[in-house]
């Protein structure tokens, strides 16, 4: 891609020598052999020229996709890989709150919890906030990256799913974007508490409806206005 950016500064330059050429040009008699030397050397450039927008373009495309994968690997690791690690590490703290993240079938053989424990309220609060920032955080990429709509909302769908997150939603929602991001977990609490969700082929189902939903699409596009 360096190679790119060199041969789109050359072509700039040749662009910039044809420009100066037209006019000398226009300023010489047609019988000039300055006038003739000038003359072909302009009309061949127009190739250059035209080489020159091409290149310019596929460099702003390559950019422009870069920014997509730069940024999508950057919100996989704040809005899912970190969660999933605070998670874990906090489970000690919010037992109950945490296992509550993950969906009946999910966890069924896996994961056990005593009458005993018990969550602490601050912990309950920052996964909360960890979690509804996460939704935001993919609202906000919207505009670069629209292929992987379905897959988060399978993520947040789970997430969604449990009465104490949605418990804790309903006090804290008031800190996140009140036009995209709160109308949308609203929209997606009320479909997972619509929906009966047994096994990963329901989820998958919801998160693919909710994907195509055009209230859900209209929201994510109220960002890019």
């Amino acid at each position: 891609m360096a190679l790119i950016n060199n041969l789109s500064t050359v072509l700039i330059i040749i662009t910039i020598v044809v420009v100066t050429t037209a006019t000398i040009t226009s300023k010489l008699g047609p019988s000039s052999r300055l006038y003739l030397f000038l003359d072909t050397f302009s009309k061949s450039s127009v190739i250059y020229i035209a080489g020159g927008m091409f290149l310019t373009y596929i460099f702003f495309r390559y950019n422009l996709d870069e920014t997509k994968r730069t940024n999508t690997l950057r919100i996989q690791e704040r809005s899912y890989i970190n969660i999933m690690k605070a998670i874990h590490d906090y489970r000690p703290k919010a037992p109950k709150f945490a296992i509550s993240l993950y969906m009946d079938f999910q966890k069924k053989g896996f994961v056990e919890v005593t009458s005993s424990d018990s969550d602490e309220w601050g912990t309950k609060v920052y996964l909360s906030k960890l979690i509804f920032q996460a939704i935001e955080d993919v609202t906000n990429i919207w505009g670069v990256d629209k292929s992987s709509l379905s897959e988060w909302m399978a993520t947040f769908i789970q997430w969604l799913h449990g009465k104490e997150i949605q418990r804790m939603w309903s006090v804290h929602k008031y800190s996140n974007d009140q036009e995209i991001t709160v109308p949308l977990i609203n929209y997606m609490i009320k479909n997972v508490n619509a929906t009966k969700l047994n096994n990963g082929e329901d989820l998958l189902k919801l998160a693919d409806k909710l994907a195509k939903d055009p209230y859900v699409i209209g929201l994510l596009n109220k960002g890019l206005e």
